[in-house]
């Protein structure tokens, strides 16, 4: 990872649906204009429980967007750190 370019994206869907007055969930536009503040060479990845979603809603661009799983929480609270920005969801 070239920590130079590289930004993290947590998006948090799961508990948050089920409480939408209490937990709004970032939409879209949120996470795309995040994106546009970000240097044109950034690299993109997507921290999720619900990376189905992430899949179906983000841009179809294998080489700026991936996606990582199979991590436990606090592997993935690594790799985040390790990023030079981050877009991160309201929890």
């Amino acid at each position: 990872m070239n920590k130079d370019n590289t930004c993290s994206i947590h998006i948090r869907r799961g508990d948050y649906l089920n409480s939408p007055n209490h937990h709004p969930v970032q939409n879209m536009n949120y996470y795309m204009k995040a994106i546009k503040q970000m240097p044109k060479d950034t690299i993109f990845l997507i921290f999720s429980d619900d990376l189905s979603w992430c899949r179906a809603n983000f841009p179809d661009l294998p080489e700026k967007f991936k996606f990582i799983e199979g991590n436990k929480d606090y592997e993935d609270l690594l790799l985040m750190s390790l990023c030079k920005n981050n877009i991160i969801c309201n929890s």
